[in-house]
């Protein structure tokens, strides 16, 4: 059987900066205890492969070790987060013995997608807080004043918001 080497590594170069998200490995169906103790590192230099992770200069892991093996034939996948980089690679631990084997069926660096939020903008926020505060109010005041309110509600609604100068929003029966 094979015997394995200290800290066996895989690395791609992506031929330019890119904007590194998710990073997916394929497990292999058949031995895939081999795939534990794993991190991916990311950076803008290619890693230097040797016995420590951390001569990985100008790269930095994503996410944290992956202890458990993966399920065969399964796909496992850390976040890098947007982290810029043109080299991504993926690097084992040594097993009981020291030694590892890395076996990967399939790797997919994926790029990272910026989703813009929208701007939050309190005063927006505090008028719609306002509004269905005075939605609240009026109702709860009309259902105690009038026990067939909820027949009249959009007119209750129309009012009310006549009395506060409009906002109270489209009014639905």
């Amino acid at each position: 059987p094979p015997v394995g080497e200290p800290r066996p590594w895989w690395s791609v170069d992506l031929g330019s900066l890119r904007a590194v998200g998710r990073v997916r490995l394929l497990n292999r169906l058949e031995a895939s205890e081999r795939l534990q103790h794993w991190r991916v590192f990311a950076g803008t230099t290619p890693g230097q492969p040797d016995s420590d992770p951390s001569a990985w200069r100008g790269t930095a892991a994503c996410g944290a070790e992956t202890a458990g093996p993966a399920g065969p034939g399964s796909w496992v996948e850390v976040d890098c987060g947007g982290r810029l980089a043109q080299h991504v690679g993926v690097v084992l631990g040594g097993g009981p013995s020291g030694k590892a084997i890395l076996t990967l069926c399939e790797v997919e660096v994926l790029e990272h997608v910026h989703v813009e939020r929208p701007h939050y903008d309190s005063t927006v926020a505090a008028d719609k807080g306002r509004v269905a505060a005075a939605r609240r109010y009026v109702e709860e005041y009309y259902a105690a004043l009038a026990p067939p309110w909820r027949e009249r509600r959009p007119h209750y609604l129309r009012r009310a918001a006549q009395f506060l100068g409009g906002g109270l929003g489209a009014v639905r029966g």
